[in-house]
C-alpha cells in the first residue's frame, strides 16, 4: 500500500484490518451505552470522500466537486460495454442467526439455474435493462435516482448545473441555483434535495451555504438549513431531510473532522415542520490521504461510519432506529453502511447485509465492496482479475442471493469514482464519461 492510503488498490480493504472470516467472527448488531441528551432529542448511499487539501478550503463543496468526480472532474471509471451480463448466482449466501453463531451455507443450486419467478426486483424473473436518456448533459458527474426521476449534477463551461430527467414525461429540466456552486444531490420519488454555496476568494472558504429541496418538476424551491452554518451532504428519505455540519476535531485536527449529522421533518413540498435537530454529535471522518467518510438515510434508519474512538464510541459502523434515536454498534470492522428498505449493507471482509427487522446476517458476496442498497438489492463494485490485471465489475444482486447481473465494468477503484445510485426499480451510475442509467423489468414485460 502506498504511503497515506487508507485503502488496497487490490481489494479496497482499510489500513490495518486484519483478515477475519465471517464464521468466526461473525457480523453483529449490539447496544451501545445511552448517549447523554439523547432521550432528549425528537426526532439513504452517501458517500462522503475527503481530500486533505480540499477539507481545509470547504468541507461541504470538497467532494462532490473534486474527489468523487476525480481530480480532473471527470469519472475515472470506464466500461468496456453497455450490455449486460446476466448470471443466475453460484455463491448463495451465508446466514448466522446472531451473535457468537458460526456461518452456514444455505443449499446450493447450479449456475444454470433460472432466476426465481415472480417476486421482487433484482431477485426474481426479470433482468435490468439500460434505458435511453435523451439530452443528457455533459460533464455529468453525480447522480442521484428514485423511480421518478434522475438527479445529475454536471460541470460546464458556464459553471455547476443541476438537473433532473422525470422519467414519466420524457423531460429534461434545469433546476434553478441562487449560488455558483452546487452539489451533494439526492432524491426520493419527486422530492430533490441539494447544497448551494460560493466561494469567498479572500477568505479561502465557502460561505451563504444552505441546503435546498424542491418538488419536482416545477415545485417551488425551499431553504431546508442554512443561515451561516456550514451546512452540506444533504439526504432525503420519506418525511426525513438529513446533513451534516463538519468541523477539525478537537483532539487531532490534522487527521479527524467532527461530523455531525443533523435532520428535520419535512412535508411533501420539502418544507421544514419544525426546528432541525442533531441526531448524532459523534462521527468522527478521517482526512488523511484518499480517505473518505459515508453515512446513509432510510425512511426508518440512519447509519454512520465512526473512523476514530470518541466519547463512548468505538470506530466502525453504527446504525440508529429514527423512532427510538437508539444508536447500535454493527461491527468495528464494519465499514462503508447503506440502507435500503429495512437492510443495512456493509463491507466486514466481504459485503454483507442485516435484516434490520429480524437481525439476520446474511453475506451477500466475499468479494463485493462500495456497495449502495436498494429496498431487495444491493448494487456494487467487485473485483475481479481480467488479462493480468484487477480490475471491477459493476453488480446488481438481489438480497436472497438467488440472481445476479453485472451491468458494467469498471478500470478503476470505485474510491475514485462517484457512488452507485438506486432506488426500488432503478439503478444509475456514471462510467467512462457517461450516464448509465438501468430499469428492472419483470419477465414476460
Amino acid at each position: 500500500m502506498t504511503e497515506g492510503a487508507r485503502f488496497c488498490g487490490h481489494c479496497g480493504a482499510p489500513a490495518g484490518s486484519e483478515s477475519k472470516t465471517a464464521a468466526t467472527v461473525p457480523p453483529q448488531i449490539r447496544p451501545v451505552p445511552p448517549v447523554p441528551g439523547t432521550a432528549n432529542r425528537r426526532r439513504r448511499g452517501l458517500w462522503i470522500a475527503i481530500a486533505a487539501a480540499a477539507v481545509v478550503i470547504a468541507m461541504a463543496i470538497a467532494v462532490p466537486l473534486a474527489v468523487l468526480a476525480g481530480s480532473d472532474g471527470e469519472d475515472a471509471t470506464t466500461v468496456s460495454t453497455h450490455r449486460p451480463t446476466t448470471t443466475s448466482a453460484t455463491t448463495p449466501p451465508t446466514t448466522t442467526t446472531g451473535p457468537g453463531t458460526s456461518a452456514t451455507s444455505t443449499s446450493s443450486t447450479t449456475s444454470t439455474t433460472a432466476a426465481p419467478a415472480g417476486g421482487t426486483p433484482g431477485d426474481s424473473a426479470g433482468t435490468w435493462v439500460e434505458m435511453d436518456i435523451p439530452d443528457v448533459p455533459a460533464e455529468v458527474y453525480t447522480v442521484s435516482v428514485s423511480d421518478e426521476a434522475l438527479l445529475m449534477e454536471a460541470q460546464t463551461d458556464t459553471g455547476f448545473k443541476l438537473y433532473a430527467h422525470m422519467f414519466e414525461e420524457g423531460q429534461l429540466i434545469e433546476i434553478p441555483m441562487d449560488a455558483p456552486d452546487a452539489g451533494g444531490v439526492d432524491i426520493d420519488g419527486r422530492l430533490a434535495v441539494w447544497w448551494e454555496g460560493r466561494y469567498d476568494e479572500e477568505a479561502g472558504t465557502y460561505a451563504d451555504q444552505r441546503i435546498h429541496a424542491c418538488p419536482l418538476p416545477d415545485g417551488p424551491k425551499v431553504e431546508v438549513a442554512g443561515g451561516g452554518r456550514s451546512v452540506g451532504f444533504p439526504q432525503v428519505a420519506g418525511s426525513w431531510v438529513t446533513w451534516v455540519e463538519g468541523s477539525p476535531w478537537d483532539e487531532n485536527p490534522d487527521e479527524y473532522w467532527r461530523m455531525p449529522i443533523f435532520g428535520v421533518i419535512v412535508d411533501s413540498e420539502g418544507v421544514p415542520a419544525a426546528e432541525p435537530i442533531e441526531l448524532m454529535s459523534s462521527p468522527i471522518a478521517s482526512v488523511i490521504g484518499d480517505s473518505f467518510w459515508i453515512y446513509s438515510l432510510s425512511k426508518t434508519h440512519l447509519a454512520w461510519e465512526q473512523m476514530a474512538a470518541t466519547d463512548i464510541f468505538d470506530s466502525g459502523t453504527y446504525v440508529m432506529d429514527l423512532g427510538s434515536l437508539e444508536p447500535l454498534i454493527v461491527g468495528n470492522e464494519a465499514w462503508r453502511p447503506s440502507i435500503g428498505g429495512d437492510t443495512l449493507l456493509y463491507w466486514e471482509n466481504g459485503l454483507k447485509a442485516t435484516d434490520l427487522a429480524s437481525g439476520r446476517v446474511s453475506e451477500i458476496d466475499p468479494a463485493g465492496n462500495f456497495a449502495t442498497a436498494g429496498p431487495t438489492f444491493a448494487v456494487y463494485f467487485r473485483g475481479v482479475e481480467r488479462d493480468d490485471a484487477s480490475g471491477w465489475d459493476i453488480v446488481a444482486r438481489g438480497f436472497s442471493g438467488k440472481y445476479e447481473q453485472v451491468l458494467g465494468e469498471a478500470s478503476d477503484a470505485p474510491w475514485l469514482t462517484s457512488a452507485i445510485a438506486a432506488s426500488a426499480h432503478h439503478v444509475a451510475f456514471v462510467a467512462g464519461g457517461e450516464v448509465h442509467v438501468f430499469e428492472w423489468q419483470e419477465a414476460g414485460r
